[in-house]
């Protein structure tokens, strides 16, 4: 890209308790082969325990605040200040590569009529050498973001481009979601007869969840979003007892799509696809029978 009439973009990053992390994201953000005066950074505190503003972060990063609970209400207060002609999401455990923005923006401007971005999120270990059960298979199967957006017509919010007309047009984020608010507001862009794109070298790095707890966490939001979302259409006893029951449809379509794998490896995923469901039905059943919804 030449940078001769390069547009002003809004890099808006939502965070919750995550400032180690977030210091590493705002390093890769600072060291951009975009010019520097050509983007903003907006970092928005989602109710953080230990308050953002109480650390000591970058001078030139915008810090907001947002007490509504949900990465999507902070994603809505960034935007409410954004000055970029092209928004740009990514999350606070992130590592946007050296040219994030500027080929995010090239393909962004390459297609007449795009809605959306969606760019290729690589899943990494902390230690290659000594991989959990639960990064291998983070590693294997998180972030289909080229099925996102050529089949699911969405990006997820970790790596997605825009432009400020499109969010005028389409509205905000559903800032009620705590899960799912980016499938619904691509599906959105995409009903309004936007061009979704994929672009595999418009990369950030995310680190896989390591423990067993962080993926139960992981799927207890994914479920309290979805009920959410379905809300008036609240499922039946028999329906939340099914949801209990062992994954027999995702372990048919998961292995194939997985191998090849040893012996261990397989015992090792189908345990955990039984895990998930079992944290998927009971967060479900949980909420059915009055719980609140986590973050």
């Amino acid at each position: 890209m030449t940078f001769s009439n390069q547009p002003f973009v809004s890099v808006i990053i939502p965070v919750y308790n995550d400032y180690d992390r977030l210091l590493l994201c705002l390093r890769c953000l600072q060291n951009q082969s975009y010019p520097r005066e050509s983007y903003e950074i907006i970092v928005v505190d989602n109710g953080s325990t230990n308050p953002l503003k109480s650390h000591l972060l970058p001078e030139d990063i915008i810090l907001l605040e947002e007490p509504q609970i949900g990465s999507y209400a902070a994603r809505n207060k960034g935007l409410s200040i954004a000055r970029g002609e092209i928004i740009a999401f990514t999350d606070s455990d992130c590592q946007p590569a050296p040219d994030w923005i500027e080929m995010g923006a090239k393909w962004l401007l390459s297609i007449p009529n795009c809605g959306l971005v969606g760019g290729r999120i690589k899943v990494f270990p902390q230690n290659p050498e000594k991989v959990t059960m639960s990064e291998f298979y983070e590693c294997r199967t998180a972030f289909p973001q080229a099925k996102y957006v050529h089949q699911d017509h969405f990006s997820v919010g970790a790596n997605t481009f825009t432009f400020r007309h499109v969010i005028d047009r389409v509205g905000n984020f559903s800032q009620d979601l705590k899960s799912g608010g980016d499938a619904e507001w691509g599906n959105r862009v995409y009903t309004h007869g936007y061009e979704l794109l994929y672009a595999e070298d418009v990369i950030v790095f995310h680190p896989a969840r390591r423990s067993l707890r962080e993926l139960w966490a992981k799927e207890v939001r994914r479920a309290g979003g979805f009920y959410d979302k379905n809300l008036p259409q609240q499922p039946t006893l028999g329906e939340l007892l099914k949801g209990l029951m062992p994954p027999v449809y995702a372990i048919r379509r998961v292995l194939p799509n997985l191998q090849p794998l040893t012996l261990k490896q397989t015992i090792d995923i189908v345990f955990l696809l039984v895990f998930l469901k079992f944290a998927s039905g009971w967060e479900t059943l949980r909420l059915r029978l009055g719980g609140k919804s986590r973050r």
